[in-house]
């Protein structure tokens, strides 16, 4: 039987409901707010962009809310739906391994106050320049390199031809080298403060869980 494209859509829109029905409390409330923001964004007058994202030159004492608002902001809709795919899964995955009320506290704490942070002292502090910046995939990159380090523990290489070949805590590192080349307009910086992070918070933990 030949595919019918309205059914075919149906079951689709289906599929996408049912998965965003499953998902835990705090990951689906911040893909609600996400597509809430870049709905609001389209009415006349509305900046909230610009109000929202992390701007190294406007960061101060009465607008560190950018250091928590910038993961929440995207440049578009295609923006918003790579970041979906690419983040959605990992974000779902810490919540329901961590819980709800320490996701919230973590991803709108220091899992995004921090490489907001290096990024600001970085990009105006030792590069002089004042490139904004946007978007979840900094939370992405971050857990990226924490899930990269807890599987070293168990798997330290990829096998090619039978080698151990490459090891497993770079991965992360070669996606960021890729994101560069195929999304040349992204900001390499900004994802490189999250692995930064993603490496240091999984490291720590390590440390502290030994006997």
């Amino acid at each position: 039987m030949p595919s019918n494209p309205t059914h075919m859509l149906k079951l689709g829109l289906q599929r996408t409901t049912s998965y965003i029905d499953h998902l835990p409390i705090f990951t689906k409330v911040v893909i609600c707010i996400m597509v809430a923001i870049e709905a609001a964004a389209l009415l006349p007058g509305w900046k909230l962009k610009s109000w929202g994202w992390l701007e190294p030159d406007l960061v101060n004492f009465s607008t560190l809310y950018r250091t928590n608002t910038y993961p929440l902001m995207h440049i578009d809709v295609f923006h918003l739906t790579i970041n979906f795919l690419g983040v959605v899964p990992l974000l779902e995955r810490f919540e329901k391994e961590h819980g709800t009320l320490i996701s919230l506290a973590l991803f709108f704490g220091p899992f995004s106050t921090v490489p907001a942070l290096i990024y600001v002292v970085i990009e105006r502090g030792l590069l002089g320049a004042n490139t904004p910046i946007l978007g979840s995939s900094i939370w992405g990159f971050l857990l990226y390199a924490s899930e990269a380090i807890r599987e070293n523990a168990t798997v330290p290489y990829f096998i090619i031809w039978g080698q151990p070949t490459i090891p497993t805590w770079t991965v992360p590192i070669a996606a960021l080298l890729l994101a560069i080349v195929v999304t040349p307009g992204s900001s390499a910086l900004g994802h490189a403060c999250g692995l930064a992070v993603g490496y240091l918070c999984m490291h720590s933990l390590f440390l502290s869980s030994r006997p």
